[in-house]
């Protein structure tokens, strides 16, 4: 089974306004989608809500939508 198109295009329009530093890559195993990335941005930047509201409507499509932000010291 392939990945739908519908589902990587959405996943890039999402993500074009945000750098990311690195990402795992998009996985389905059977039914299910896996899609794993670091962004270089911070909880409290204001992208945040943007990001926030675009993975809200990809629900569907991913079961679990997790965000954690991650410091370097």
């Amino acid at each position: 089974m392939n990945i739908p198109n519908d589902v990587i295009i959405e996943l890039a329009r999402i993500f074009q306004d945000f750098e990311i530093i690195h990402t795992s890559g998009l996985l389905q195993k059977g039914n299910e989608f896996y899609y794993e990335c670091y962004l270089n941005f911070s909880i409290s930047d204001t992208k945040t809500k943007l990001l926030e509201t675009s993975l809200n409507k990809i629900k569907k499509i991913f079961k679990v939508i997790k965000i954690e932000e991650i410091g370097l010291r």
